[in-house]
């Protein structure tokens, strides 16, 4: 008996041991999560998701910029021709400053490309969400970079993706403030943006009165489905919970874009609910 006492003592502090130990783990997982979050909710609060419009100056008539770009990690998605894929941010000045563009010197900008320690990706698909106004495509072998907009975008979310054996970066962006406060953001109607990078070409697919909701490319196809939301009562923007969603496909092949239910099926389950 005294046996047994003294073994199922030693089996109940093991297991209280490893209980400790798991207790402590998932403690410490928990806190570096929180950390983790509350870094990247700084830095969202950080990052504006507003692009403003308003043309300020000083009693000078010096333009002045109340926000300023910032950089993120480059993203390599073309491991044979070292592409890379720069996403570009705004941060909100506290006080505005003179837009002084001299200050984008050679010498600023000089920095080593390897010093980013860019490791090869497992996979040439990537996803941002966030808050950016532009996107760089840097060719590190010509050192050839470009702009994907040429005009004030706000970006919600983009990724490059490889469809039909073709590269493209899809795009979900604001570009005309739909909603008349003089700023472009996630408030205004959104549209869809296709860049294809053996081209450098970008198409765009906006329809009035419609903000893109979300996009995905079909399986085994030039296709990508698009969810649009239905501005109903044309105020500007699209409230997802009074609104409809419509569903349309885009051929990066040949830039059309169709509906993906046909019209007449469309009326008769709108028939269907009426009745």
């Amino acid at each position: 008996m005294d046996k047994l006492k003294k073994y199922n003592q030693k089996l109940l502090a093991i297991l209280g041991t490893i209980a400790v130990v798991f207790l402590a783990g998932v403690t410490i997982a928990a806190a570096f999560l929180f950390i983790e979050q509350q870094v990247n909710r700084n830095r969202r609060l950080r990052n504006s998701n507003a692009i403003t419009l308003e043309d300020k100056r000083d009693k000078q008539n010096n333009k002045l910029r109340d926000q300023i770009i910032t950089f993120e990690s480059p993203h390599l998605i073309d491991t044979a021709n070292a592409i890379y894929m720069i996403p570009v941010s705004t941060i909100d000045l506290d006080n505005p400053e003179i837009a002084n563009y001299d200050t984008y010197s050679n010498e600023r900008n000089s920095t080593n490309f390897d010093s980013y320690g860019i490791q090869m990706p497992k996979h040439r698909s990537k996803s941002y969400h966030g808050s950016y106004n532009n996107i760089i495509i840097h060719h590190l072998k010509t050192n050839k970079q470009l702009s994907v907009f040429e005009n004030k975008v706000s970006i919600g979310n983009f990724g490059d993706y490889i469809v039909k054996d073709q590269q493209y970066i899809l795009i979900d962006a604001v570009s005309h403030d739909t909603n008349k406060d003089q700023k472009l953001s996630e408030k205004d109607l959104s549209a869809f943006f296709c860049y294809d990078l053996s081209s450098n070409q970008l198409n765009t697919v906006r329809i009035d009165n419609y903000s893109l909701v979300n996009y995905s490319p079909i399986y085994d196809s030039d296709q990508i489905l698009l969810k649009f939301g239905f501005d109903k009562n044309e105020d500007g923007k699209y409230d997802p919970y009074k609104e409809p969603v419509e569903l349309k496909t885009y051929s990066v092949s040949t830039n059309e874009l169709k509906d993906l239910i046909d019209p007449a099926m469309q009326k008769k389950l709108q028939k269907l609910l009426d009745d």
